[in-house]
């Protein structure tokens, strides 16, 4: 699956300046994590991509962008651009 998804972001014309380094999040998986927690669980799969979006809220990083950008195909969500 991860292929086809790469493969069809680099081929899509994208200008990754005007993409926003923030991943976007429904809120699905802080909930998890907050039961993960209250659960006293280790499930790094979930907190993890957690941490990461928190992350992606303090610094420009193209790895970000690129985690954005992927995100919008697979998770639905859209990718925000900078204005």
């Amino acid at each position: 699956m991860a292929n086809g998804i790469n493969r069809k972001i680099y081929r899509e014309p994208v200008d990754i300046e005007k993409i926003t380094e923030i991943i976007p999040s429904s809120g699905e998986g802080k909930w998890t994590a907050e039961e993960v927690l209250r659960l006293k669980v280790n499930v790094p799969i979930i907190t993890q991509p957690l941490m990461m979006r928190f992350a992606s809220e303090d610094c420009d990083k193209i790895s970000e962008k690129l985690v954005a950008l992927l995100h919008s195909h697979f998770g639905g969500n859209a990718f925000v651009k900078d204005e």
